[in-house]
């Protein structure tokens, strides 16, 4: 198998993603930083099952996990804005998900459509996800971030399923249905 490197080229030489994204991943405000951060208590049988006695606990024992599940998508770039999105993390025993983003991915087209409207990249820090592209997977608690002072930061407030974000040049539109917020720029 052979990998290919990719670098992006908006105008001043090709660049890794990771380094143009760097200035937007840095304007995250703090306080959002240290939520992105936050750890809880569980039981150490949530997070490691039926192995706990190999990993030195005996099941009843809290350990730290996140607190949360955080992903981020750059939706744009000149201006550059990042929708950042919350999911508290649920441990221990769980009903089965419904989702369509279901890690699993067993429904194929499903699959393949979330894969040709996402670009995943592996930003040095790892405290969340970040990927590229016009699909955000639904959050009640979502948040805009940008480089660009116009836009600012703020949190996503949909009104009839769609949420607007001006910009000097044009806007870009959000819009929420089932499990998806899909983005378009006029």
């Amino acid at each position: 198998m052979t990998y290919k490197e990719l670098r992006w080229d908006v105008g001043d030489g090709p660049i890794q993603p990771e380094d143009r994204i760097k200035p937007l991943i840095e304007s995250i405000p703090k306080e959002l930083m240290i939520r992105m951060r936050a750890t809880k208590k569980i039981p150490a049988k949530y997070y490691y099952g039926d192995h706990s006695k190999d990993h030195g606990h005996d099941g009843t024992d809290l350990i730290d996990q996140p607190a949360y599940d955080v992903s981020g998508v750059v939706i744009s770039l000149n201006p550059d804005v990042m929708i950042v999105c919350f999911r508290e993390r649920k441990y221990g025993p769980q009903p089965p998900s419904n989702s369509t983003w279901d890690g699993s991915m067993k429904d194929k087209a499903r699959s393949d459509y979330i894969e040709s409207r996402l670009e995943s990249i592996r930003y040095r820090d790892a405290t969340f996800e970040v990927n590229v592209g016009t699909l955000i997977r639904w959050s009640e608690e979502m948040y805009v971030i940008s480089t660009d002072p116009l836009i600012g930061y703020r949190r996503v407030k949909f009104e009839n399923d769609k949420d607007i974000i001006n910009f000097r040049t044009g806007k870009l539109i959000l819009r929420h249905h089932d499990e998806d917020v899909d983005v378009s720029r006029d």
